[in-house]
């Protein structure tokens, strides 16, 4: 993952099925239909089954809920009204957010929240921000 980029895994609760269900990947298929409904350029992760010889697969890849996207794109509502919605469909479920190698998990839209402003936060002191200050 490059340093500039942000990324960010949505967890399931003891209420979701296996991620292999359809009604599972069907929301993982919105969340980021709706970033990039937003603009926001998010790249996700899939799990692709080995095919042995002969074997006709007829379905696209599951998602696994891994997602990252520029930094920059972190400040955007859209990032916070999604993760916030995932949070809140089901119970016990989490986000994982992931900056260089610190990881972090949220379980309430106000974890989310305050962690996708200490993103912001972090981002802004980043050295060799371009700053313009005169």
């Amino acid at each position: 993952m490059p340093e500039d980029s942000f990324a960010f895994t949505l967890l399931p609760g003891t209420e979701d099925p296996p991620f292999t269900d359809r009604e599972y990947q069907a929301e993982l298929r919105a969340l980021g239909e709706a970033l990039e409904a937003a603009g926001i350029d998010v790249a996700s992760k899939q799990f692709m089954p080995r095919l042995q010889p002969g074997m006709i697969y007829m379905s696209l890849g599951r998602l696994l809920g891994e997602y990252a996207m520029p930094m920059a794109q972190v400040v955007v509502p859209a990032v916070t009204a999604a993760l916030v919605a995932w949070i809140t469909a089901r119970g016990n479920r989490r986000v994982r957010i992931k900056i260089g190698s610190v990881e972090v998990d949220a379980r309430t839209p106000e974890e989310v929240e305050q962690l996708l402003q200490r993103v912001k936060a972090f981002q802004e002191e980043a050295p060799g921000k371009n700053t313009e200050a005169e």
